[in-house]
């Protein structure tokens, strides 16, 4: 009795057993769908992050070079309106440059609708006290903000402290100080001019906040709307650490799910139960059977959570390491360059602007390969924005030719374009860079004397862009290697490159559903061919019938 009664019971506890097995699968696959949702956003955040990076590092550099400018002008301000201006039209989001002898607010430019802070005393006001001592104490750049400013508005205000040798009057501080540089950046120009107002396209709401050493706790200063379970990321600043979070107003989804992978589960496991009424006799392999893929699921769901822990960590140092590394770098690089065009305005002699120019020309190098990293990884994480349209390629290809003129020269290598041009639906300044990177570096490895062409046609499917050169060649072994980041296809160390360039140009050519290849021979020349889809035809609207004229009676 009782064995017959477990009989009559076993496909109830089957049916059971597939049930709960499919529910737990269908919480993985919404688990996974969750997290491939939140590595996006991740990907996504650190990749606007290190965009407001670059862009706050622009405008801060106004400050330093202000400073280096009175630094070497012995205090006087001379021709301060005209530096403003040329700083403000390479930086729009900055309001104005302001000079503060001593601590006090003197010179303003512009000073329309800043004549308030004229006199401001920047030592004493309780607001800003810290932070202005922190500047002088630490003799580097700070940034403070936002808050409102004395003269109306809200801004960030970045300032640089300057030292000359006894010129300070202030007590208390070090005798060296000479004053303030000061840059104020508007809250709305500097958003306006990034690409976060993009990121509601995508459906995506996001905080910043600035850490505040007095709380130790992040205090948001910017957001766009309410979201749950964000994302995090870092941003390193001049003094500080901003933190940008990046969410959905209603989570990561994945909920739809449930209810259609429910039901199915519901109907799995009423014919697993008929299945097991009717063939009771293999009912041990049956159950065997399901033990083992509960047990498999359960190990999935386990080595999913420890891959979703170390992505997360994975991606959070990758953040990191991204954000401070490229502040270090390019803050130093971008004020060396600034150092470089002030002295040049001071008329020095031919021996020494030709060693000027050699510091120009090594820190725009080294700046251009720090870009070039940080664009390599913006590409691999996704986000590359394609903006593609018809593009002329034969203007294109002249326009390349005429950048490349100066360097062809130098190296004694003939640049020329030929073809009949087309149009391509390409994003323009991505196909220029292409174009740029390819016919860059067969002028760098054609040997003085011989020739770089760049073709532009139109075949059946598209267009075409060929360059073509007769240098020393890729060996055959490199070739499938050849776009791979810092891959210099057996290059010697005496020609210049680092071997990202390829690189940048496979991704983005692929970002435009084209293709590239190369052709090569040792000691002959190297042939590199980009095909690009052609403008897609607009579908033509069918003509409407013409309404009959009404027949005409006989008079």
């Amino acid at each position: 009795m009782v064995l017959r009664n477990a009989s009559r019971a076993l496909p109830v506890l089957v049916a059971a057993v597939v049930l709960a097995g499919t529910l737990l699968f269908t919480a993985m696959q919404n688990a996974r769908w969750q997290e491939s949702a939140r590595g996006e956003a991740v990907q996504r955040a650190s990749t606007e992050a290190v965009a407001l990076q670059r862009q706050l590092d622009r405008a801060l550099n106004a400050p330093i070079a202000l400073a280096a400018y009175v630094q070497l002008n012995g205090g006087r301000i001379d021709g301060f309106a005209e530096f403003t201006d040329r700083m403000r039209a390479l930086v729009p989001s900055i309001t104005n440059l302001q000079l503060a002898p001593d601590g006090v607010v003197q010179h303003i430019h512009p000073l329309e609708g800043n004549e308030a802070a004229i006199g401001h005393q920047l030592l004493v006001d309780r607001e800003r006290t810290t932070e202005a001592f922190a500047a002088v104490e630490s003799g580097k750049l700070t940034l403070a903000g936002p808050f409102d400013l004395v003269q109306g508005g809200t801004a960030m205000v970045g300032r640089q402290p300057i030292y000359l040798p006894d010129a300070g009057n202030v007590p208390g501080v070090d005798p060296d100080f000479w004053g303030f540089a000061t840059v104020l950046i508007d809250l709305e120009d500097f958003f306006s001019a990034s690409r976060v107002s993009e990121l509601a396209l995508d459906g995506y709401e996001y905080e910043l906040a600035s850490f505040n050493r007095d709380t130790d706790a992040f205090e948001p200063f910017r957001t766009s709307g309410p979201m749950e379970d964000p994302v995090r990321v870092e941003v390193a600043v001049a003094n500080g650490t901003w933190q940008l979070s990046l969410g959905r107003p209603g989570g990561w989804g994945g909920e739809g799910w449930t209810v259609a992978q429910s039901l199915a589960a519901v109907a799995l496991a009423a014919l697993a139960g008929v299945a097991v009424w009717k063939f009771q006799r293999r009912d041990e392999r049956l159950v065997t059977a399901v033990d083992q893929r509960t047990s498999a699921l359960r190990d999935a769901v386990s080595a999913l959570e420890d891959a979703r822990d170390d992505a997360e960590r994975a991606s959070a140092a990758k953040t990191a390491f991204l954000a401070n590394v490229s502040h270090e770098l390019r803050t130093p690089m971008n004020a060396i360059i600034g150092f470089a065009e002030l002295i040049e305005l001071e008329g020095l002699r031919s021996d020494d602007q030709e060693s000027l120019r050699q510091i120009r020309t090594a820190g725009n190098h080294l700046l251009g390969l720090i870009n070039r990293v940080l664009d390599v990884t913006a590409i691999e994480a996704g986000h590359l924005a394609t903006r593609a349209a018809p593009v002329e390629i034969g203007d294109l290809a002249e326009r390349v030719a005429d950048l490349l003129s100066p360097l062809a020269c130098e190296s004694g290598v003939t640049v020329r374009v030929a073809g009949t041009g087309g149009t391509a639906f390409a994003d323009e300044g991505q196909l220029f860079q292409i174009i740029s990177n390819l016919a860059a570096n067969a002028v760098r490895f054609t040997p003085s004397g011989g020739e770089v062409e760049i073709s532009t046609s139109e075949d059946g499917d598209g267009c075409v862009v060929t360059v073509s050169d007769t240098g020393v060649g890729i060996d055959a072994a490199h070739l499938d290697t050849i776009f791979e980041a810092f891959e210099r296809g057996g290059a010697p160390s005496s020609i210049e490159g680092t071997g990202i360039g390829l690189a940048i140009v496979e991704r983005l050519v692929r970002a435009m559903n084209g293709t590239v290849s190369v052709e090569s021979t040792v000691g002959v020349g190297s042939t590199f061919t980009v095909s690009l889809p052609a403008v897609p035809a607009v579908p033509a609207v069918p003509a409407q019938p013409a309404s009959p004229a009404p027949a005409m009676e006989a008079t």
